[in-house]
């Protein structure tokens, strides 16, 4: 451990947290055992990239039947920690009509692609540089209801803001990595 500590120079990591007024949880009316509900939140927690939420999505159907809204945004949160920690955001926070990204301080993005990154986001998105330096995206508001890939059910406004966030997630993975 003392070799580890003292000879080391690691790379200084970070958490990623999110800030999103949502009920997010596994009620017990949906998993009843204590213990399975606590494996699951570790397993969620977990969740890497949409390949790992689609398949604890079924996962869930499989075992417990049909995904309560609050655990759909448990698992939507969890991968959007996900994106987020990807392109150096080490917190989201969603307050009224703005979403913050706030970045690492030894974010390792292409500082010089900022601007072309903000001209591609329709005005939406502002830089605030500084010490804690971050992106602030204002909210598309009265979306148009949209029907998912089955043409039926039309996204909640939760919906729509999950949609949101991890659109302007994609855009900064593509245009500032």
């Amino acid at each position: 451990v003392k070799h580890l500590k003292d000879d080391a120079p690691q790379e200084e990591g970070f958490e990623t947290e999110i800030d999103i007024d949502v009920d997010a949880f596994i009620p017990s009316t949906y998993v009843k055992n204590e213990m399975q509900k606590l494996e699951l939140y570790k397993r969620i927690a977990l969740i890497a990239n949409e390949e790992e939420y689609a398949d604890m999505q079924e996962e869930l159907v499989d075992r417990f039947g049909d995904v309560p809204n609050s655990v759909e945004n448990l698992l939507r949160i969890a991968l959007l920690k996900a994106q987020a920690h990807e392109v150096y955001v080490s917190e989201l926070q969603h307050k009224g009509a703005e979403v913050k990204f706030s970045l690492f301080a030894k974010a390792k993005l292409a500082v010089e692609k900022i601007p072309d990154f903000l001209a591609t986001q329709e005005n939406r998105v502002r830089f605030v540089p500084g010490a804690s330096p971050a992106f602030i995206y204002k909210l598309r508001t009265g979306v148009a209801a949209v029907t998912d890939k089955k043409g039926a059910k039309k996204k909640s406004p939760v919906e729509q803001l999950f949609d949101q966030i991890s659109e302007v997630l994609a855009a900064m993975k593509q245009e500032l990595l």
